[in-house]
């Protein structure tokens, strides 16, 4: 990569047989990045190695961060937490999208929830048909207090969520939120009350 480019778009969705060549390709990321977008969407080799690499390798210029890792089926919590911990405290966006990984569960949440920088504005967590997500990640990956302006979660047929969760949700909502939005499509265990809570928080945030 030329070391002046400020935007990167890389798609290796359906690589294999394992996770070497990318990470290759993360150690030789522009030291001036300031905006990345993966797209690894059914990356059956893409491993917590490769999301750890990945994590280490993120230029600290960065303001902007993109991965689409859908179908992923060697991608658990421990990688998901590694390459949270190499978030560069400069970013102010950060979208994520692990749907259909069957090993991302409440402790991924937590991993990444522990580990968001602290002047990020705008957060976006897919994790629709995980169905280990539940009250507990959700309730973690908000806990920490952040100047967020726009917010979206997909949830869709996380099995373990109910009105608990939602309620977690209405608790960390920010005063300065501008725009939300949340998908639960198929939480069977969500009821009226928690919606209601929901509301509530949002009216009031």
């Amino acid at each position: 990569f030329n070391r002046y480019v400020g935007d990167v778009d890389l798609v290796g969705g359906g690589c294999g047989p394992d996770d070497r060549p990318a990470c290759g390709i993360f150690g030789s990321l522009p030291s001036g990045l300031e905006r990345l977008r993966l797209d690894f969407r059914y990356a059956s080799y893409l491993t917590d190695d490769g999301l750890g690499a990945l994590g280490k390798c993120l230029p600290r210029s960065l303001v902007e961060l993109t991965l689409k890792a859908t179908i992923c089926p060697n991608v658990t919590g421990k990688g998901i937490e590694e390459l949270a911990k190499g978030l560069p405290q400069t970013l102010h966006t950060l979208s994520l999208d692990f749907s259909s990984c069957k090993k991302v569960d409440d402790g991924a949440l937590a991993g990444l929830g522990n580990n968001l920088p602290a002047d990020l504005r705008r957060l976006c967590v897919k994790a629709s048909g995980c169905r280990a997500v539940g009250n507990a990640g959700v309730k973690s990956l908000l806990e920490k207090k952040l100047p967020l302006e726009s917010l979206e979660l997909v949830l869709d047929k996380a099995d373990l969520l109910d009105d608990e969760g939602l309620s977690s949700i209405a608790g960390a909502v920010p005063k300065t939120l501008l725009e939300f939005s949340l998908s639960c499509r198929g939480c069977k265990a969500i009821g009226d009350g928690g919606v209601t809570n929901l509301c509530e928080g949002l009216a009031g945030g």
